[in-house]
């Protein structure tokens, strides 16, 4: 996904504020590159489980930052893993692979939902 660094909130964490063409929110820049304000491709990677999830009362992909200290993310989910407890979330045209407490049942698949999660982790890639 291409993202825009808008902030640096905290050098040393490498805590970044970023807008994507699905809304904006705090995140941890990974990896070599320093924080900086600019526009890059990264890939997203939710280190923790989900903090609360909800079924969506829209049908449209979003990324909005702090809900409750929480980043929330809307998307479709596409595919559940039962046995890692693993949600496939797509978020626009990319898919999160978000871990889930208390799954939701294979009945939501193709369903938009609403999670929220503690943070978000970006990696630059190259196209």
């Amino acid at each position: 996904m291409r993202v825009e660094i808008t902030e640096v909130l905290e050098p040393d964490r490498r805590l970044i504020r970023f807008e994507s063409d699905f809304g904006s929110a705090d995140a941890v820049l990974c990896g070599q590159a320093p924080p900086d304000r600019r526009a890059l491709d990264v890939e997203f990677d939710i280190p923790d489980e989900v903090v609360t999830w909800a079924v969506a009362n829209q049908e449209e992909a979003a990324i909005a930052g702090q809900v409750n200290g929480c980043a929330r993310l809307v998307g479709k989910i596409i595919g559940i893993d039962a046995d890692d407890k693993i949600v496939n979330l797509r978020v626009g045209g990319d898919v999160f692979l978000v871990e889930f407490v208390d799954l939701p049942g294979e009945e939501l698949i193709d369903s938009w939902v609403s999670v929220d999660v503690r943070q978000i982790h970006l990696y630059e890639v190259t196209m």
